[in-house]
């Protein structure tokens, strides 16, 4: 029996199930969801009972069987998901400990490291492709963070039992974090309303069987919780579009810019309308700026006021257009520096075609984002003249002249 099988046989053991239309098809990445016969709207793809749903709770359970309470106290959700998905990757191959691997057919059918394409599995020439770019900070932060909860993760697993901490690679770890990261839901899926917000209170969960079906932007789904026997609860995904017979069974994850999806799930989509950019200026938080100058409202205003205190001061005649005219020229300068940080073209050799591509997705929104905010600024730049105009002040700019 495959393992795509015995992970069919043990999902519907445990109450869980694909449609019966749905079909498991191998590829360079792993797994794609088909459908073999035509689906009419609103089926009911894919479900998977409360019981399997791995959450921060049941991994640190599972892992204070073997492991003290104090060494594992402080982990945090991503350390202790991870940690429980790796106790199955080291341990899957030894028979003894099937009955303690509860995940087991589950882990089995994730792809094994050589096809994950998330940031962190960039080789240096790919990452320094990135170099200039957002995604190249936020991909070294993360290999770092992953690092040191490594370190913290396998000499604690290493005091209990040295040949496990010794097969607790980095290697290991980093698959596990990055199913994590590419695979979990939040937590508020299981509330009474489903739903796909993350705030304060939510936390990671794996849905085994759920989480097989990829992204597709604007895919209508949605969430239904169901109760059996009185007490016994599933969440199923239900897909609204009719489906043909051999295509593709898709998500929705949500909107998400491409440098989320590189970062943490491994792939990119062309031309994405919720691409963003991280806007920061050093001493002050950053701020997410979207194409068609989305948010450029709200950095104007701060820009704005700090504008007039540190260039005007308390200066009582400082007249608007005055301050609109500084505060543009910053913001140009800011923008402008942000345009020349971009790579200014794409290897042609030293990187996998998937990450290439990548790169080209991320690059074209980047540098739309930045057009469309520079021209909100210059939009702002004439307002401020109309302004003097108005006030019998003829102004003359730089560029103008030239």
């Amino acid at each position: 029996m495959s393992r795509t099988d015995q992970f069919l046989s043990w999902l519907q053991t445990h109450g869980g199930k694909f449609h019966r239309d749905a079909q498991y098809i191998s590829n360079s990445s792993g797994f794609t969801i088909v459908a073999q016969h035509d689906l009419p709207a609103d089926t009911t793809v894919a479900s998977c009972p409360f019981d399997l749903i791995i959450t921060s709770k049941s991994a640190r359970a599972f892992l204070g069987k073997f492991m003290s309470g104090e060494d594992i106290s402080s982990w945090n959700e991503r350390q202790l998901l991870s940690t429980y998905l790796s106790f199955h990757i080291f341990l899957g191959n030894d028979e003894s400990m099937n009955e303690h691997l509860p995940h087991r057919a589950y882990v089995q059918t994730l792809p094994s490291s050589d096809k994950l394409m998330m940031g962190v599995y960039f080789t240096e020439t790919e990452l320094n492709a990135f170099r200039g770019t957002n995604v190249y900070n936020a991909i070294v932060e993360r290999r770092e963070q992953l690092q040191q909860e490594w370190k913290t993760c396998t000499a604690a697993v290493g005091r209990i039992n040295s040949a496990w901490g010794h097969s607790f690679t980095w290697d290991v770890y980093c698959a596990s974090a990055s199913y994590v990261a590419s695979r979990a839901f939040p937590s508020s899926l299981l509330s009474d309303v489903p739903s796909l917000n993350v705030e304060d209170s939510t936390e990671p969960i794996l849905l085994p069987g759920v989480d097989a079906l990829n992204h597709a932007r604007g895919q209508p789904v949605s969430w239904v919780i169901t109760t059996t026997g009185g007490t016994d609860k599933s969440i199923s995904l239900v897909v609204h579009n009719p489906i043909t017979a051999g295509s593709e069974l898709f998500n929705n994850y949500g909107p998400k810019s491409n440098a989320e999806f590189i970062t943490a799930y491994g792939f990119s989509i062309p031309e994405n309308p919720d691409d963003t950019m991280l806007l920061k200026v050093p001493g002050r938080e950053g701020w997410q700026i979207g194409r068609e100058a989305q948010g450029m409202d709200t950095v104007w205003s701060v820009f704005l006021d700090t504008v007039k205190l540190q260039a005007f001061g308390e200066e009582d005649e400082v007249e608007d257009y005055e301050v609109m005219l500084e505060t543009s020229e910053v913001l140009q300068d800011a923008l402008v520096a942000l345009q020349r940080r971009l790579p200014e073209s794409q290897p042609t050799s030293g990187i996998r075609d998937e990450v290439g591509r990548m790169l080209e997705h991320y690059l074209e929104g980047q540098r739309d984002i930045l057009s469309k905010a520079l021209n909100f600024v210059n939009i702002k730049r004439t307002q401020a003249v109309e302004i003097a105009r108005e006030m019998g002040i003829d102004l003359v700019l730089e560029d103008e002249e030239d």
